[in-house]
């Protein structure tokens, strides 16, 4: 049926994230900052996304074309630029295009031929993101992100923020909102094309707000989208938008993880992760399609914050340590889910998440400092290192260079400090004695 193969191929309804400069820039400056990313509006359904970054001390420019009507992957051609001289403005080049901004307006020229089929000249304007909530209504305390493009081997070249995101329950499919803003409308995006929506008047319900969705590419099949109403979700964190159900009016009907104790919701392409927080502090880890499936479900986790986002910590019964890093921010890094056993790390990258306000989560959830979270994840890399030294020397140098980068020599101190004098939950502490530095 159509709406199950648009949950399968995992709808997306998504807009642009970052916030716009708010002045002109002269010669060389920078106009966002690195890791930013902006959606401009151009002429008719053309738009084009911009990721700014930092390459070797210069500030570059990922610029991928969109047009509405796209087929295939969605996208009318990518360009990476890097900055150079301008009287104006910043001005972005490479061999085959010139991308100058200024403020936010932008313009991108193609020469004829070059990069495959010529672009034509666009001059687009930076949309802003939606200054409120229209669907949602009630405040929420997290924030949602969404991959709406992948590179050839499946890694993520961005987030932008959606309003909401329905995690399918018994899948890893989701679906993404985010309303449109300045003349840009909503936006469909599957795997195959993107696609513009309409949203309709709601039907407020007893405890309930229904939105009908209606696609530019299949008018007669619309979508809904359930809400619970506001102060109707329970829970302690309270932090979701409350979106319960997707349905399409047919009869078909997809539930959705979203609940007043989601700290952490996250699907890729053949997983979903969840993490809750229970009265007690602790926190709860599942993985409801993980094809290495060391522990489903691991309880007793807790977290941990520093400058580079927020990180979740779980120890199984069976030795597995898992990891899930994540920002609030919408970073590509951190953005990976991890499980260590036996020596073996499998990881994997999220395509869509939830992450609750951290300030919020350190006031409610049991936490550990970042110094102790270093020294847990340098333990398993030290002790995988230490059992790699063999005959090669060139091997044993590699060795010796990635055992010097971790500082696997003050490891050592760190782990006996950390069992002697931290006040470690339970579960920590028997996985640190059980993981003791192996090369002592």
């Amino acid at each position: 049926m159509r709406w199950i193969r648009a949950m399968s191929a995992m709808l997306l309804i998504t807009h642009a994230t970052a916030a716009l400069a708010s002045a002109s820039h002269g010669a060389g400056a920078e106009p966002f900052e690195p890791g930013e990313v902006v959606r401009y509006q151009c002429a008719g359904d053309t738009s084009i996304v911009a990721q700014y970054a930092g390459v070797w001390g210069t500030s570059a420019v990922e610029v991928t074309v969109i047009k509405s009507n796209s087929t295939g992957s969605g996208h009318d051609g990518r360009f990476v630029l890097v900055a150079g001289p301008t009287g104006s403005g910043v001005r972005f080049t490479n061999a085959d295009a010139v991308f100058h901004v200024k403020s936010d307006k932008a313009r991108l020229d193609v020469p004829k031929g070059a990069h495959g089929a010529a672009v034509e000249a666009m001059d687009c304007t930076a949309v802003a993101r939606p200054g409120t909530a229209r669907m949602t209504q009630g405040a929420q305390a997290g924030a949602y992100f969404v991959a709406p493009d992948r590179n050839a081997k499946g890694t993520q070249r961005y987030f932008i923020e959606a309003e909401t995101i329905c995690f399918a329950t018994g899948l890893p499919a989701y679906l993404a909102f985010v309303p449109g803003a300045g003349e840009m409308g909503p936006l469909v995006h599957t795997e195959s094309e993107t696609d513009p929506v309409s949203v309709g008047e709601v039907d407020a319900g007893t405890g309930t707000r229904r939105y009908p969705l209606t696609r530019r590419s299949d008018p007669e099949t619309r979508v809904y989208l359930t809400f619970a109403a506001p102060g109707m979700v329970e829970g302690t964190l309270k932090a979701t938008s409350g979106l319960s159900t997707v349905s399409n009016g047919q009869g078909e009907r997809r539930e959705c993880i979203d609940h007043g104790n989601l700290a952490y919701a996250a699907a890729s392409r053949t997983s979903r992760v969840t993490i809750s927080l229970e009265q007690d502090g602790f926190l709860t880890y599942r993985n409801g399609v993980d094809p290495a499936n060391p522990e489903n479900l691991i309880r007793g986790g807790v977290m941990s914050r520093d400058a580079i986002g927020t990180a979740f910590h779980f120890f199984g019964s069976n030795g597995a340590y898992v990891r899930v890093s994540t920002n609030d921010r919408g970073a590509v890094l951190p953005n990976t889910w991890s499980t260590t056993l036996f020596g073996t790390e499998i990881a994997e990258q999220p395509r869509a998440y939830f992450i609750a306000d951290p300030d919020l989560l350190l006031q409610r959830a049991r936490t550990i400092p970042s110094s102790s979270a270093r020294t847990i994840r340098q333990l398993g890399i030290c002790n995988h290192l230490a059992g790699e030294v063999g005959d090669s020397a060139s091997r044993n140098a590699l060795v010796e260079a990635s055992w010097a980068k971790e500082g696997c020599d003050e490891v050592v101190k760190r782990h006996a400090d950390l069992v002697k004098n931290a006040d470690l939950p339970d579960a920590i502490l028997q996985w640190m004695i059980a993981n003791a530095p192996v090369w002592i």
